[in-house]
């Protein structure tokens, strides 16, 4: 990436990468990290609450949780480090509702859903076509090109005991109007995701594609209410400053 980073900007270009809320459910750091510190959105009983983005089967940061900022700012720090990351241009945050697109409202089996993500790769041209001006290592496999380093294989994923969250979680207080049905409510919005226009409200269909509507904040706020604001939570604050006037 640093050296498509280098042909880019040699060439007066910018790279902007997309950035998604979602954390892919599976052994590797950003998700052990965000697990260690419990700053994923639950479900009523503690466990993680789990959908289905692109990698497959994923948990979401919990904007409310005490320890989300240090948590996702540490994880653009190292993600997109100048020095040992990606140095990028720019960012375009995505997915900002969030999004859960292959796992239908109530989304109770995400591994079903899950089949098929992440998608497999568009096969490779026969022959391979070089691409011009770009590093060896950019090359396909079978072009002229060998590249300046050996070409890493992709493993396959191996199998690691994940973290299982199986105690209920201290109870919260439901902040907001009390009494309200937080999945059918009387009044509902026509979300396109729905399978029908009835099923907006009968068949849960402000939840479906995205976070239930039901799930609660650690500081006891539901989705309902935060649901327009996940997208604004996601981008990295800057650290604050403080000035002092001398003399």
């Amino acid at each position: 990436m640093q050296e498509l980073n280098d042909y880019l900007h040699d060439h007066d270009q910018k790279q902007i990468l997309m950035v998604d809320p979602a954390v892919a459910y599976q052994p590797y750091p950003p998700y052990q990290r965000g697990a260690e510190d419990g700053i994923f959105l639950r479900r009523d009983n503690g466990s993680f609450w789990l959908g289905v983005v692109w990698p497959g089967v994923t948990v979401f940061p919990d904007w409310f949780n005490t320890d989300i900022q240090n948590y996702w700012n540490n994880e653009f720090s190292i993600f997109f480090s100048p020095k040992n990351g990606v140095d990028i241009d720019g960012l375009w945050i995505d997915m900002n509702e969030p999004s859960n697109f292959p796992c239908n409202f109530p989304c109770d089996n995400p591994y079903a859903a899950a089949v098929g993500y992440p998608p497999p790769p568009p096969a490779l041209r026969a022959p391979p076509r070089p691409l011009p001006g770009f590093p060896c290592d950019f090359q396909p496999p079978g072009t002229k090109c060998s590249g300046s380093r050996k070409r890493s294989s992709i493993e396959a994923p191996v199998a690691v005991p994940m973290l299982q969250v199986t105690e209920r979680q201290a109870p919260g207080n439901e902040l907001g109007l009390p009494g309200r049905n937080l999945l059918y409510p009387k009044y509902a919005i026509h979300n396109a995701a729905a399978y029908t226009y009835a099923d907006n409200a009968a068949g849960g269909g402000i939840s479906n594609h995205t976070v239930n509507t039901d799930v609660i904040h650690q500081n006891g706020l539901a989705m309902y209410d935060t649901h327009n604001l996940f997208g604004t939570s996601k981008y990295p604050k800057a650290p604050r400053i403080e000035t002092k006037l001398i003399g």
